[in-house]
């Protein structure tokens, strides 16, 4: 996924936001959502650092992390070998992956 504009950025972030509400509502697409929220996560914070902005932590790379934390997380804890747990724990190593990725630019 390339973004090249502020407004495509902008619906990416709402993607994520979609993505996050199903999840939340047990839809986890065999834990793919998280590669899908990942995915767009990772292109709104190279087009801002692409635009000169390093400010992407704080207002995208820590948010999603704890979201995942506070909603992923417990799910696989919970019941780590069920379908919906495993699913859950996919979602949270993705975003955990997005995390260290971009967590250098914590100031």
């Amino acid at each position: 996924m390339l973004i090249t504009s502020d407004s495509a950025a902008e619906i990416a972030l709402e993607e994520i936001g979609q993505l996050q509400r199903s999840a939340e509502d047990g839809h986890l697409a065999g834990g793919q959502v998280g590669d899908q929220m990942v995915e767009r996560a990772d292109a709104v914070a190279e087009y801002f650092i692409a635009m000169g902005s390093t400010n992407v932590y704080a207002p995208l790379v820590e948010p999603l992390m704890q979201w995942s934390q506070y909603s992923m997380a417990p799910i696989w804890l919970r019941d780590p070998q069920s379908r919906m747990g495993l699913e859950a724990k996919e979602v949270y190593e993705s975003i955990r992956v997005f995390f260290e990725k971009y967590s250098h630019l914590k100031t």
